[in-house]
């Protein structure tokens, strides 16, 4: 979840091309100058249930998002 100035909707309004949009929108927001700043949020334990990232999955979102870094990256350094 995102806490953005005014500013910051251009950039976060665009369609997300990749299948990690919150790297991609602070991607964006880095790219155009924008400070992003991450703030402590208290945690607190799960009181029941449990979490739907795992095993095959997590691996599919570490290599999503390893991606598109590696795709965002090339992409600018294209000429």
């Amino acid at each position: 979840m995102y806490a953005a100035a005014a500013t910051a909707f251009p950039f976060l309004a665009q369609p997300y091309t990749t299948g990690a949009p919150e790297v991609q929108g602070l991607l964006r927001l880095a790219e155009a100058g924008l400070v992003v700043e991450e703030v402590p949020v208290d945690m607190r334990q799960r009181t029941s249930g449990e979490s739907r990232i795992t095993g095959k999955k997590a691996v599919s979102l570490v290599l999503t998002v390893t991606g598109t870094i590696l795709l965002y990256r090339w992409m600018k350094r294209r000429p």
